[in-house]
Formats: C-alpha cells, sequence, structure tokens
C-alpha cells in the first residue's frame, strides 16, 4: 500500500513547489515598464515589503492582542502609531509594483523614522521638544527626496538610508534619557544587517551587471574584429581564387604545348629509330656479313630497341600523368597471346641462355575481355624485367583463374632477388634496387611504376614477394572484363 501512495505524495509536491514559486514570482516582479537598474531597484524594496508586512502586522498587531488574551487583561485596539506604520508598508508596497516605484522606494526609508519621530513627541508631549527632532525629521524628509529623485546609486542609496535610520535610532537615547542602549540595540543591530546585507548584494549586482556590460563591448569589439578578418579573408580568398584560375589556365597551356611536344619528339624520334632498327635487321638477315660486322649490327639493333623502349616508357608515363590512359577492352585469345609474348622476349632470353616457360591453367577461360596493349605492356614489362635480372636459371610465366570474375598473371624468376624493404619503392617512378652511377643493370626505373598504373587503370592491382639471392616473383591480379574508360571534357579520363 506504501507504494501506492508514493507516486501522488511525488506528484503533489512538485505542483506545490511550482504554486509557491509562481506567487513569489507575482509577488516581487516589478512593472512590466522598468527594465535595467530600476528593474533590480524596484524588485529588491518589492522583496523587503514581502517579508516586512507580515513581520510588522504579527509584531504590531497580532502579538500585543494575543499577550492581552493570554494575559487575561481587556483586549486593547492596535495604536495608531502600528496602524500607521502598517499603512506606510503596505502603500509602499503597492507603489513598487508600478512604474513609480520611487515613491515606495522613499516609504521604506521614511516610515520607520516618521513612526520613531511620532512615538518620540508622543513621548515627551508634555515636555519641551528637543531641538533634534526637528532635524531629524528634515533629515528623513531630504533622505526621501533623494531617493525619489533618484540622484545617487543603488548602493549609496541602500547605504544612505541604513545610516539615516541609524541615526535617528541613536537620536533616541538623548531625546529620552530613560532609555539605555540596551533598549535600542535590536532596531539598530536589525537596521544595520539588513541595510549591510542589501547593500552586499546591490554591490555585487552592479559588479556582475558592470562585468557583463565590459565583456559586451569585449564581444562587440572581437565581432567588429572578425567582421574586418572575414571581410579581408574574402578579398584574399577571391584573390588566391583569381590566382589559382590563371595557374589553372597556364598549366592547362602548359599541358597542352607538353602535348604537342611529345607528339612531335614521338615522331621525331621514332621515324629514325624504325628506319634503324628496320635497316639493320634487313642486313642481319641477308647474311652477307661477316662474324665482326655482323656483330657490330646486333649491337646497333640492340641499342636501338632498347632506346625506342626507353622513349616508350617516357611517352607512356607522360600520358598517364596527364589522365589520358584510356582503356579500350576487346576479347584477347589467351592462346594468341601468349605466343606473340614468346615472340617478343624469346631473343632476350635466348642472348642469356635463360628457359621462358609461359603455362595457362586449365580452368582459366580462353577469351579475356581487357585492353590488349594493357596488358602486353604489363606481360612484356615483366618477362624483360625478369629476364634482364637473372644471370641463370628460368623464368616461369603462369596465367590461371582465382574467381569467376578474376585471374591472375604470375612471373617468378631465380635472379638476383629484391630487398624486403624496397617492396613497395619499387613501383614508384625512377626507383630502382641499386640507383648508383655505378648499377651493374640499365633501365630508367619507369617500368614498374608503369606497370602499376596499367594494372590499376584495368581495375586490377600488382604485388612482389622476393627475397635477395632468391629470386623475385611478381603477381598481376586482374578482372575478367573491363568496361572502356571514357574521356571528359578537359581531358581527363573516367
Amino acid at each position: 500500500m506504501s507504494s501506492a501512495t508514493r507516486p501522488s505524495d511525488s506528484s503533489s509536491t512538485p505542483t506545490q513547489h511550482n504554486t509557491l514559486n509562481t506567487v513569489w514570482a507575482w509577488l516581487i516582479t516589478p512593472h512590466q515598464a522598468l527594465v535595467g537598474g530600476d528593474a533590480r531597484r524596484a524588485r529588491l524594496t518589492a522583496i523587503l515589503m514581502t517579508v516586512f508586512i507580515p513581520f510588522l502586522v504579527v509584531t504590531l498587531l497580532v502579538f500585543p492582542i494575543a499577550i492581552d488574551i493570554l494575559s487575561g487583561n481587556p483586549i486593547d485596539p492596535p495604536s495608531s502609531i502600528a496602524l500607521f506604520t502598517v499603512g506606510i508598508f503596505v502603500l509602499g508596497y503597492a507603489f513598487c509594483r508600478s512604474q513609480w516605484y520611487l515613491i515606495g522606494t522613499a516609504s521604506v526609508i521614511t516610515a520607520p523614522v516618521l513612526v520613531i519621530s511620532i512615538a518620540v513627541l508622543d513621548d515627551v508631549a508634555t515636555a519641551t521638544p528637543e531641538p533634534i527632532v526637528l532635524p531629524l525629521m528634515c533629515f528623513t524628509i531630504i533622505l526621501g527626496a533623494l531617493l525619489s529623485g533618484g540622484l545617487t546609486t543603488p548602493t549609496k542609496d541602500t547605504l544612505l538610508a541604513t545610516l539615516g535610520v541609524g541615526i535617528n535610532i541613536l537620536g533616541l537615547m538623548w531625546l529620552v534619557p530613560e532609555w539605555q542602549f540596551s533598549d535600542i540595540f535590536i532596531g539598530l543591530a536589525f537596521n544595520t544587517s539588513v541595510g549591510a546585507l542589501l547593500a552586499a548584494e546591490i554591490a555585487q549586482r552592479e559588479q556582475a551587471e558592470k562585468l557583463v556590460t565590459q565583456k559586451i563591448a569585449e564581444l562587440e569589439q572581437a565581432d567588429k574584429a572578425l567582421r574586418e578578418a572575414n571581410s579581408s579573408l574574402e578579398k584574399r580568398v577571391a584573390e588566391r581564387t583569381q590566382d589559382l584560375e590563371i595557374a589553372l589556365r597556364e598549366r592547362e597551356e602548359a599541358d597542352r604545348l607538353k602535348d604537342e611536344f611529345m607528339a612531335t619528339m614521338s615522331h621525331e624520334l621514332r621515324t629514325p629509330l624504325n628506319a634503324i632498327i628496320g635497316f639493320s635487321g634487313i642486313m642481319l638477315m641477308m647474311g652477307d656479313l661477316d662474324e665482326t660486322k655482323t656483330d657490330r649490327m646486333k649491337r646497333i639493333r640492340s641499342n636501338a630497341d632498347r632506346l625506342l623502349n626507353l622513349i616508350n616508357d617516357i611517352l607512356d608515363i607522360s600520358r598517364i600523368e596527364s589522365g589520358r590512359l584510356e582503356t579500350l577492352p576487346v576479347d584477347i585469345h589467351l592462346s594468341d597471346f601468349i605466343e606473340r609474348i614468346k615472340e617478343q622476349t624469346q631473343i632476350l632470353a635466348d642472348e642469356k641462355h635463360l628457359d621462358v616457360t609461359i603455362q595457362k591453367c586449365e580452368k582459366m577461360p580462353e577469351i579475356v575481355r581487357l585492353d590488349e596493349d594493357l596488358l602486353t605492356k604489363i606481360a612484356t614489362n615483366l618477362i624483360s624485367n625478369a629476364i634482364k635480372f637473372t644471370e641463370e636459371g628460368s623464368i616461369s610465366v603462369t596465367i590461371e583463374s582465382i574467381e569467376d570474375d578474376k585471374w591472375r598473371l604470375t612471373v617468378a624468376d631465380t635472379g638476383i632477388g629484391i630487398p624486403v624493404h624496397m617492396h613497395d619503392t619499387i613501383f614508384e617512378r625512377f626507383r630502382q634496387v641499386d640507383g648508383t652511377s655505378k648499377r651493374a643493370y640499365g633501365g630508367s626505373g619507369l617500368g614498374l611504376a608503369i606497370v602499376k598504373q596499367m594494372t590499376e587503370a584495368m581495375n586490377g592491382k600488382i604485388w612482389v614477394r622476393s627475397e635477395v639471392g632468391e629470386g623475385s616473383t611478381f603477381t598481376v591480379e586482374l578482372p575478367k572484363t573491363i568496361q572502356p574508360t571514357v574521356k571528359t571534357q578537359s581531358g581527363a579520363v573516367s
């Protein structure tokens, strides 16, 4: 049963708190026309009134009547001074809730002093009025005028009012000789404590407002600096964009000139080289040269082939860098492809007395649809490299199917091998295992870089397994079918 009643108890507590908060907020909320410091001062006065009015009603009205009842004495009606005091505070609270809150503030300060003065005058009505009574009342009127006029700051208002009331309370000791300090100590201490607390609260709020104002000024200054920086940045971005556009146009023009130059040089270099290769081949085929001339002619043919291959590598890497490496897939019959590769690489192998075997697995289909020119260059480069770096032994080429849509071309040799730390760098341009000027093997260092780019152009990948002195195995993994690439308006291939 206790568990069933807890939800209702817990649900009623927040409602009561909300009701009390709403009532309290309504009691101390100033008039909507008041803002800033005026609203703060009106709220403080309303808080003071809300606390003092019940206190005065209990101490001046209810408490004396209760004392009479408990003592069995006839109930005396409330004194005129008590009614006057409560009335002044109620009137002041009403003014505090309006836009004329300064009148309420003045009444809070002047009411206690007037009550004290009336009480003193009532007590000494039969005697000659002391000269201090008139200055005290004048001081109270002047204090109220200052407060209602708003001529001082809120903190000074509170301190000035506290001082004024304290002077009036202390003046009673001189005005009524029978009174001792203990008679007025409670009133003086209460007045001083409340005044000090209010002054501290107001001073803290003023300091907070000062800090807020300072922060607002700093934020405005920072915002101004940010706008200026943003404007400057936009100007710099616009200038930089213009510079980049100019640089882009210059680069496009440079690419165009480079393409024209490469095309011209390709024609100008390949034409005489092809003539040299062709005539040297004819002279070797005629067989009317003695042994010395035949050897020299073979050297001419070999160096011409080497130079032509180097020119082709440079043209290929230039085409790759400019994004103009297109793929044009066609049906490739692997049997014919293997025979062409053998014809192109057999001469190199025979010169070094190496055996080159190319084997196609039975599960590998006869036809693949790839770019024939790129595939031929990939296979030729890998086999030529294997022959170049192998002094004795053999080169084994394997073509095998690994999945329904993928196959592998593997070239393994028994050559000098590659250090493990060079397995990735050898696929970079101009990278060689021996990069010194006294290296034993020639080449430009572009072959494997070209092979890697061409493999990736056909959506494939390449890797190597090798150790020094143990030979190398290069593996190319390619799809069995690719789609043709499309050249965009900018010349790039997608």
